[in-house]
């Protein structure tokens, strides 16, 4: 309770403040942003460092639409986006709709577009319903104090004394964040929406951490804390139980940022990074309606896809990662997945779409070299009800948090060597470094996924005998510089393989041969 009263007491401090700092629209200018007395609105967070504030320049959209500039108006904002620590930046105190320049500056966005224009398909002027976005992001601002922690952190308050410290002087950004969230309430109220309905929060940060792999090591107890920090002062504000629960959604670290590569695995080759994003992960797996967004699909490198330094997505990128908030935040009772049994397969995707009702549809695409062999509903295949590539899950599963799970079967092929009398051995360099010996003398049926290059060379036991016909589907083969013969399965195959003998002469055979004193021997 005193934590509340003295939240509503720094209201009164906070909006002078804020009203004096760079606004790029007003109220006044968009009346449509003002509610009739007694409407909804559904809320959704976005806070953290930079990439939350937005640091992504709008002249890099490769195609902008008119609604990026104009304003989604039924989807509003709310909040800051802050320049270090001079608490200066775009500081927006009346809602108006989710546009362009809403970043650190008039030329910067953030996630809150892409998350708009995603959200537009449900909130409109059809359907009547109004969402807002409440943001409080700061560049550079850590989360455990000790990187630029002269000017403050995000550092949980249930942490504090309890091993972990705001350094003298510092700001607590998250202090400032249900600052915000009471000042915003406040004003929506006014606006006349009465009812506010709290969707999910989208958490971007991290990148200060990763300075260091020690700091990496603690970012989970840090993120878990002001996970449940937020959702219990929430509830403190709105009584609500469900916002125990309210969905989080932390966006990993980029494997490419700040001039570090990203493997081919999807990792970084900064050991910090992977350190921090398996702890996010962690904290995923941890704690009840958290997820993470994977961001190795994008690549952090100036000069590239829109990028002008090494920290900042790029526009499109930005806009990308937006849609992907929006759908996950929306749909936040799906999590769903299309899988092999390990990973995602290249070429497949799969998207949650929440439905105005409260169900959520589910679609997925899987390429041709794979077919479905389960569809998976908390655990119970539900293949034989599903037709064609979607499925709509009802409200009821929805609200329970369902699994929906596309089990994927790699198709597979059969390779044959027909040509028994052959002297020569088949040896195959399997995926994992070993070999597997194939005698065409005891022949055996060899299968392959689709899709697998099969590398091989040629052996004989005895001295004398060549490959003298090398064929895969009666197309020849060449062998490279290491000796190896390759081909790629894309069907039922058949490997032609020939030998020839040659008989070597002897020396002394030579030498009769070609003595013409004595050409009889």
């Amino acid at each position: 309770m005193k934590k509340l009263l003295s939240l509503l007491m720094t209201i009164c401090m906070l909006t002078p403040m804020m009203a004096s700092a760079m606004l790029p629209i007003t109220a006044a200018d968009n009346d449509s942003a003002m509610a009739s007395t007694g409407e909804e609105i559904d809320v959704y967070f976005i806070a953290g460092q930079s990439n939350a504030g937005g640091c992504s320049f709008c002249n890099t959209i490769t195609d902008p639409k008119p609604e990026y500039t104009t304003g989604y108006e039924n989807v509003l904002y709310l909040g800051c986006a802050l320049n270090n620590h001079s608490e200066t930046g775009v500081i927006v105190t009346e809602p108006i709709p989710v546009q362009l320049g809403l970043g650190m500056d008039a030329n910067h966005f953030g996630s809150e577009v892409g998350i708009a224009e995603y959200l537009s398909q449900y909130y409109n002027t059809n359907s009547g319903k109004k969402a807002v976005i409440i943001k409080y992001g700061v560049n550079s601002a850590s989360f455990d104090g000790s990187y630029s922690a002269q000017w403050g952190s995000w550092l949980a308050p249930s942490l504090i004394g309890n091993g972990y410290e705001i350094f003298d002087g510092g700001v607590n950004f998250y202090d400032k964040l249900l600052q915000t969230l009471q000042s915003g309430i406040t004003t929506l109220n006014n606006a006349g929406y009465t009812k506010l309905n709290y969707k999910g929060f989208y958490w971007s940060q991290g990148e200060s951490e990763t300075s260091s792999n020690e700091r990496a090591q603690s970012y989970g107890t840090l993120l878990s804390a002001f996970i449940q920090d937020f959702r219990n002062d929430l509830f403190a504000i709105t009584g609500n139980s469900e916002d125990l629960l309210l969905p989080f959604l932390i966006s990993e670290i980029c494997p490419s940022f700040s001039e570090n590569t990203a493997m081919p695995d999807g990792s970084s080759s900064s050991e910090s990074i992977n350190i921090l994003v398996a702890k996010q992960r962690e904290v995923a797996d941890t704690l009840e309606n958290v997820k993470t967004l994977n961001t190795a699909v994008y690549t952090i490198k100036n000069g590239e896809n829109g990028v002008r330094d090494i920290w900042h997505y790029g526009g499109d990128d930005m806009i990308n990662i937006g849609n992907r908030v929006g759908a996950t935040l929306y749909a936040r009772g799906v999590n769903a997945t299309v899988t092999d049994g390990n990973l995602t397969p290249d070429g497949c995707s799969i998207n949650v779409l929440g439905n105005a009702d409260g169900t959520v549809t589910v679609t997925w695409q899987v390429p041709e070299n794979y077919t479905v062999e389960a569809i998976l509903l908390n655990g119970t295949n539900i293949q034989g009800s599903v037709t064609g590539n979607s499925y709509t899950v009802s409200k009821e599963d929805a609200d329970l948090l369902a699994t929906f799970t596309v089990q994927l079967l790699r198709n597979s092929y059969k390779v044959t060597v027909p040509v028994l009398q052959s002297k020569l051995k088949l040896v195959i360099e399997n995926a994992d470094g070993s070999a597997l010996v194939y005698d065409p003398q005891n022949p055996k049926l060899i299968k392959f996924d689709e899709g697998t290059t099969v590398r091989f060379k040629l052996y004989t036991e005895r001295a004398g005998y060549f490959p003298s016909c090398v064929k895969c589907n009666g197309v020849e083969l060449q062998k490279n510089d290491e000796g190896f013969y390759t081909f790629t399965i894309t069907e039922d195959s058949a490997l032609e393989i020939r030998h020839t003998r040659v008989q070597t002469l002897s020396v002394d055979l030579q030498i009769m041969l070609f003595n013409p004193k004595n050409p009889l021997g």
